[in-house]
C-alpha cells in the first residue's frame, strides 16, 4: 500500500513500544513518527513545537497526523 499524503505519527503518554499499532504502521508504512522530547511528563507547548518542527518539513496540505492516546487532545489543540 503507498500513500500519496505524508503521515506523521503521533504517540502519546510514554510513547509506542515495538509491538504498538503505531509502530507497526510505522515500519510496515514508512509513516514517520514525530519524537517528542518528554514522553512521560509532557508539556504542551513542547509538544506542540515538536509537531510545528515536524510539520513544516513538508506541504501542510498533504500532512495526515495519526495520534493515539495524549497525542489525540494534543493535536486538537495543535490545530
Amino acid at each position: 500500500m503507498t500513500f500519496q499524503s505524508t503521515i506523521l505519527i503521533i504517540p502519546g503518554l510514554g510513547n509506542s513500544g515495538p509491538q504498538h499499532w503505531q509502530s507497526v504502521w510505522e515500519n510496515k508504512f514508512n509513516f514517520k513518527r514525530v519524537e517528542q522530547q518528554e514522553w512521560d511528563t509532557p508539556v504542551c507547548d513542547d509538544w506542540i513545537e515538536s509537531i510545528n518542527n515536524e510539520v513544516s518539513k513538508y506541504d501542510p496540505a498533504n500532512v495526515i497526523l495519526v495520534g493515539h492516546s495524549l497525542a489525540c487532545t494534543t493535536i486538537a489543540y495543535w490545530a
